[in-house]
């Protein structure tokens, strides 16, 4: 990075702020200042103009402050400032990338042959010319297909760089690329490609008119791949900090959340998303745990030469083969269910499949997988004779990324099969599991699809880092910019009711941090018994629902965490008659009462539970404890003797247990336990309130006894 470009960098970080606030005049002084640093005569006179028409605008509202059309024009002024900040930022970023200014200087070299109106007549040429192939005898066909496939790719990855690297658009830019991709003469693959393209330059630059672009495809789009990809694109690109600019970015999406179609569906997206964070996760899973346990249980082939003697071991214990078939069986079960449930179970086996020349063109990261892929001859060429090949790319449930992946290094994945495998595949017999037949492709799939291509590029491309990566995680929070329900404009609409849906996936992965933001971002009107429980703030749960157990049970522990032992009892009690079977509610009111020093009753409770469950170490440590406390120190003993031979004392039972010992005068075995508290509490330093003094004081020990101890056990 030059000095000059730094200097650029910081002054546009100057521009935003008033940009961000609302305020023209401010944007005008500070584009000002960067224009005097950084000199540019062509922006320079766009801004002059801003200018002029600011200050007539600000000496005629002096002059007349009720005319409405003021705020109209203001907002407008506002806008063009920022166009001017976006194109110059826009730059900037171009500038200091090794490959966007790579793509941008080599498509802006063609720029004579990339106007929208010929992008769109080439594009439906091609589609009108693949259909006249058909007519074509079968070599001249092949040849020419090859032909049309190659200079259609070249075109498409053109379009696709050029669209990647535009400045703002102008609203009639975003109307004809619009119809573009609407048009039902243009090709899916070809509007799919696009719309990628699209939103990766919304990642780069905000820009409105691209975000309504995205925005007006998913709503009247007709082909669900495409609606989906913009669906993602408009999520992806959507830009809170310029609300104060851009007031219609709010509208167009609480006007999409009137539906409850679409609300339902941006849920189903949030969903897939939490899973897309934790790919890396479950591929380490995966890895560590699944694929380990395939291997060590996988049948042996009886091979047509000979058996070899693990085989005959098998035919002599077949119930140990059963049992390994069984275990290996489980494994993939697992594997499928990760699948199903939404996680990305083969990023880790294809992400060292992503060296191929082939992904060296960004817009190959985003294709949709089709055969006649111009790197793609030799594949479909072994399809001729492997035929089982292109079902699997056809029908598995792999993303595009992977299907290319495959179809390129289909070498090594048939060398390394079996020949009776192989030969079984031949003829057809390919397993059903390892495909999708019959399956429509539903918006769900193929939105899933397309976050694994969109997540395999910002973790996997070469340049990745020069790109805003939305599915970055930071340190404090699991989802990143994935998390986008939780923004101001979802608050208090109909997709309200969803987020619990999303909650509970967070918790269920355990994304606490972002579980804590969505659940911050909820309405007053929507914070109900299940928002309280699952924030722990089990009094306005209780409010709620007084009748619920978790929000019962969770304000009786609040309660005794707060001293209030009277009232926690009483509802301790309610719980007990609810729920007479759970021992722990009786338990918990015998410490209620103990706190209280009612011992007698707190025995009471403490000498049935006993009964009832004579192994319980939990009740037999706080039967000791209230033993103690009631100056049955002698029986108390006899308990923590049970608990040190069932090897179940932990920290805080030594403590109590040298008080236990040391009320019966037993001063050297008191210390020893005291010693053993210590160690476990990795506690060294002498500390002259380490005893509980009042309650030692209301049991005969003074002050100069304890002092002797204390020496003892910290000597």
């Amino acid at each position: 990075m030059t000095d000059k470009t730094s200097l650029l960098g910081s002054h546009l970080a100057r521009v935003a702020i008033p940009l961000r606030y609302g305020s023209v005049g401010m944007a005008i002084v500070e584009m000002e200042n960067l224009l005097a640093a950084w000199p540019q005569v062509h922006t320079a006179q766009k801004l002059d103009a801003i200018k002029d028409e600011y200050s007539q605008l600000r000496t005629d509202w002096q002059d007349n402050m009720d005319v409405p059309v003021y705020k109209e024009i203001y907002q407008k002024l506002l806008q063009r400032v920022f166009v001017l900040y976006a194109n110059l930022a826009l730059y900037d970023k171009i500038s200091n990338t090794q490959n966007l200014a790579a793509i941008h200087a080599e498509v802006r070299s063609q720029k004579a042959k990339l106007s929208i109106g010929q992008m769109r007549q080439e594009l439906e040429s091609f589609v009108a010319d693949t259909a006249m192939l058909s007519l074509e005898q079968p070599h001249v066909r092949e040849q020419k297909s090859r032909q049309l496939y190659a200079e259609h790719q070249n075109r498409i990855n053109n379009l696709f760089n050029f669209l990647l690297t535009t400045n703002s658009w102008p609203a009639s830019v975003g109307q004809d690329i619009e119809e573009l991709l609407l048009s039902p003469a243009v090709d899916t693959n070809d509007q799919q490609i696009l719309v990628s393209a699209i939103t990766l330059s919304l990642l780069i630059q905000f820009d409105i008119v691209k975000f309504k672009t995205m925005i007006r495809v998913y709503r009247h789009g007709t082909d669900e791949a495409v609606r989906q990809r913009a669906l993602v694109g408009w999520v992806l690109g959507m830009d809170e900090q310029w609300n104060k600019v851009y007031p219609e970015q709010r509208q167009m999406i609480e006007e999409l959340l009137q539906s409850d179609t679409i609300c339902r569906e941006l849920t189903e997206l949030q969903m897939q998303m939490v899973y897309c964070m934790g790919t890396e996760r479950d591929a380490t899973k995966i890895q560590q745990e699944i694929i380990p346990d395939i291997l060590k249980n996988k049948p042996l082939h009886i091979k047509p030469e000979a058996l070899e003697e693990e085989d005959i071991e098998e035919m002599i214990h077949p119930e140990e083969f059963d049992d390994k078939m069984q275990k290996m069986e489980e494994s993939f079960g697992r594997m499928v269910d990760m699948q199903k449930q939404g996680s990305d179970v083969f990023f880790g086996g294809f992400s060292q499949m992503k060296r191929f020349d082939f992904f060296r063109d960004m817009s190959n990261w985003f294709v949709p997988f089709f055969i006649d892929h111009p790197q793609l001859q030799s594949f479909k060429a072994a399809c001729d004779k492997h035929p089982f090949l292109r079902q699997i790319v056809a029908n598995g449930e792999f993303c595009n990324s992977d299907k290319y992946s495959m179809a390129l290094g289909f070498e090594k994945f048939v060398h390394a099969m079996p020949a009776e495998v192989l030969k079984t595949m031949d003829q057809g017999d390919v397993p059903l599991d390892m495909l999708n037949q019959g399956i429509k492709p539903t918006a769900e799939r193929l939105r899933r699809s397309y976050l694994m291509d969109l997540y395999r590029f910002f973790r996997l491309y070469s340049y990745r880092s020069e790109y805003r990566n939305p599915f970055h995680v930071t340190d404090d929070h699991e989802m990143g910019e994935c998390l986008f329900m939780d923004r101001e404009v979802f608050r208090d609409t109909k997709i309200e009711s969803l987020k619990d849906d999303v909650v509970q996936l967070l918790r269920r992965r355990k994304m606490a941090e972002s579980s804590r933001r969505l659940l911050d971002s909820y309405a007053e009107s929507h914070r109900g018994l299940q928002y309280y429980l699952w924030i722990g703030d089990y009094e306005k749960a209780y409010e709620c629902d007084s009748n619920n157990e978790r929000a019962e049970a969770g304000y009786a522990r609040q309660l005794f965490g707060n001293a209030d032992y009277e009232k926690a009892e009483q509802l301790y009690d309610r719980l007990i008659a609810q729920c007479p079977e759970k021992m722990g509610y009786m338990l918990n009111k015998s410490v209620c009462l103990l706190y209280q020093k009612r011992y007698e009753e707190s025995l009471q409770l403490l000498y049935r539970l006993n009964y009832e469950h004579p192994d319980d170490a939990a009740v037999m440590r706080i039967l000791a404890w209230t033993l103690v406390c009631d100056h049955r120190v002698q029986q108390a003993d006899t308990f923590y003797q049970r608990l040190i031979k069932m090897e179940m004392m932990q920290a805080d039972d030594y403590l109590n247990h040298g008080y236990c010992l040391w009320l019966q005068r037993k001063v050297k075995d008191a210390v020893d336990s005291f010693r053993k508290h210590l160690s476990l509490i990795d506690k060294k330093i002498y500390d002259v309130d380490y005893f509980d003094r009042q309650m030692l004081g209301e049991r005969g020990i003074d002050p100069t006894e304890i002092q002797f101890m204390l020496d003892l056990v910290f000597s």
